[in-house]
């Protein structure tokens, strides 16, 4: 999928909803992109992880 076209878009989200592909998501504060950063250089991460700023 190299752009946003909701044809290209529909058989994911068909695969998700059904439970035949699970996202793994985590959200962790910005003050944490360091050790994420680390983690994903070892391969210890999986999915996605999303910052978030606080204040």
């Amino acid at each position: 999928m190299a752009r946003n076209e909701p044809g290209q878009l529909a058989e994911p989200v068909t695969l998700i909803d059904k439970g035949v592909v699970a996202v793994e998501a985590e959200t962790r504060p910005l003050t944490a992109l360091l050790g994420v950063h680390r983690a994903a250089e070892r391969g210890l991460v999986r999915g996605k992880v999303t910052l978030s700023v606080e204040g």
